[in-house]
């Protein structure tokens, strides 16, 4: 038997991040599928195009990476790592293998405007948090933002932030006018820098191309720079439902003067929730109708029609929608009434919670409706025997590690005296803040590595440095931990061992050395003033968190420290 052809070796970024296949290419770089080989998960590695890297690029990369990395959103792609190696530098996020909008536009059409509103209003609050660290995502459009499926829902992220800045900084090169201009802002096209308002004209012209089926300005490049400068807001096909008042909506993101959009994409993000949809008849949309039955006898006062509820945290997509049928309801139609009687209160609707990232936890924030007459609703969580416990509106869900996932299983009932009536179940899930490294500058604390530099060097030149503290975050309970930090062209790493506490945090500080320790010289007293001596000729620390003895890398960061001095 003739043996068949040698696989072909993987490419293997750092070490660590095996590439699988591409699954994207844009202005910046090539997106791959990747196989995390510490942590055994499928991630998403970007490795930009070499063009782009020049002395200014390589200056801001890491600064503008670290800050892309603390955004922490449900609506926005994580990012987990960002490297240099081999001369090549990478991003690692978080990786959606359920398509994104753009695709599913292609096979649906249009998206009815209960399911359309509350995911732009998601993906404005995205940008909210994006735009409170002043990082601008800058080209908003359908290919970027991923569906991300949680069993029959699927929720809308937003992705590629590879052209995104700080709102002082610039990642592009000089001239260059960064977006797709059937998306971009009439001020983008004339050359202007972008800010916020631009982010948010995009998400009008998101919120038009969904539920139009088109962007508001088409044509040429050319033709849509036009257009978007020149031509009025155009509105919404009558065939939209409720479109008058969301014609408001997408007129004012889309206003050509800046200062006349939504002051903020918050501000944005309340609108559309506020947004009440049509009648029932209008926003339910069924297959076509099977022949007329027989009269049918008078309704039991107990029969109850089941449909999917949408809800407002995400865009539920049922099974139904693969065959091109869409089952909407508004969420503030009232039930029939329940078969506990005319006195019984009827069924709230199903869950609407908001979910904040905590170290080790997950806040859950649940929305209760007020109370009307004697009836009031309260919230139960169902524990891990099965068994349905009261909870009250905000608690946590805790979780063992920094990263993690936690889910709690909730309904909301209507109580009025002794009568009760549940109302569905949902599943509301988070994930918590990642494990995390910061870096902190202890106050007045200067040192002298001369000796120490001429010690490991052989040359004998000024070394002033400055002591800096390590804090650690959302690590196991009692798990040990090497901690290991390093100046880049410099082949010296530093390591200490530490151990995580029972609120999963520990700190590198106030180093005790020996007498034979290399401090020596910048401790005199054998009690170091904090825990990391730094040059302050560098301009950059890496500092990598280790585990199972120093086998498995938890946390790598980069600290521009031109950011703590």
């Amino acid at each position: 038997m003739t043996p068949g052809p040698t696989p072909t070796p993987r490419e293997v970024i750092d070490d660590r991040y095996e590439l699988l296949e591409i699954v994207g290419s844009g202005g910046m770089g090539v997106v791959h599928r990747a196989r995390d080989r510490v942590l055994d998960r499928i991630v998403a590695v970007k490795v930009i195009r070499q063009e782009l890297v020049d002395a200014e690029f390589v200056r801001r990369f890491e600064r503008e990476a670290a800050i892309l990395a603390r955004v922490r959103s449900p609506s926005v792609v994580v990012i987990f790592d960002y490297g240099r190696s081999d001369g090549r530098f990478y991003l690692v996020t978080d990786f959606l293998g359920d398509g994104d909008l753009a695709g599913w536009l292609e096979r649906h059409g249009t998206m009815p405007p209960a399911v359309a509103v509350p995911l732009v209003a998601a993906l404005a609050e995205g940008l909210a948090d994006a735009h409170a660290l002043g990082v601008i995502h800058r080209d908003v459009k359908p290919a970027n933002v991923l569906l991300w499926r949680r069993g029959e829902e699927l929720r809308p992220v937003l992705a590629d932030f590879g052209i995104a800045v700080a709102a002082d900084l610039s990642l592009t090169q000089t001239g260059a006018v960064p977006g797709s201009p059937p998306f971009m802002a009439p001020e983008r096209h004339l050359g202007e820098p972008a800010t916020e308002a631009t982010d948010i004209y995009a998400m009008g012209c998101l919120l038009y191309n969904l539920l139009a089926g088109r962007a508001p300005y088409e044509g040429t490049s050319f033709q849509a720079a036009h257009a978007h400068i020149n031509e009025p807001v155009p509105a919404l096909p009558a065939t939209v439902p409720g479109a008058e008042a969301l014609d408001e909506v997408v007129a004012r993101c889309l206003a050509k003067r800046p200062d006349d959009r939504y002051a903020s994409a918050a501000e944005l993000a309340a609108v559309l929730r506020a947004w009440t949809p049509p009648r029932p008849a209008d926003t339910v949309i069924r297959p076509p109708a099977p022949p007329p039955p027989p009269p049918p006898p008078p309704p039991s006062r107990g029969g109850r029609r089941r449909v999917p509820v949408l809800l407002a945290a995400g865009v539920l997509v049922a099974a139904a929608l693969a065959a091109g049928a869409w089952w909407v309801t508004r969420d503030d139609a009232p039930p029939p009434a329940a078969d506990a009687g005319a006195t019984a209160p009827a069924a709230p609707a199903a869950v609407e919670a908001s979910v904040v990232a905590r170290d080790r936890a997950v806040a859950v924030t649940v929305d209760l409706p007020p109370d009307e007459g004697d009836v009031r609703t309260v919230v139960q969580r169902q524990d891990d025997a099965g068994q349905w416990r009261q909870v009250e509106p905000a608690f946590a869900i805790d979780v063992p590690v920094g990263g993690a996932e936690g889910c709690a299983r909730l309904r909301l009932v209507a109580v009025a005296g002794e009568r009760r009536t549940d109302g569905p179940e949902r599943e509301v899930c988070g994930t918590a803040k990642p494990r995390s490294v910061e870096l902190v500058p202890v106050p007045s604390a200067t040192c002298d590595a001369t000796d120490l530099v001429e010690a490991q060097t052989g040359q004998r030149v000024p070394a002033p440095c400055d002591w800096f503290d390590l804090q650690l975050r959302g690590f196991a309970t009692d798990q040990t931990l090497a901690v290991q930090w390093e100046l880049p062209g410099n082949p010296k790493v530093a390591r200490h061992s530490v151990v995580a506490g029972a609120d999963g945090t520990a700190s590198v500080s106030e180093l005790r050395i020996t007498a034979d320790s290399p401090y020596r010289s910048l401790c005199p007293e054998l009690r170091c003033p904090g825990g990391v001596p730094v040059l302050r000729a560098a301009e950059t620390l890496v500092v990598t968190v280790l585990a199972d003895h120093g086998r498995t890398r938890l946390v790598r960061e980069r600290f521009a420290l031109d950011d703590y001095r």
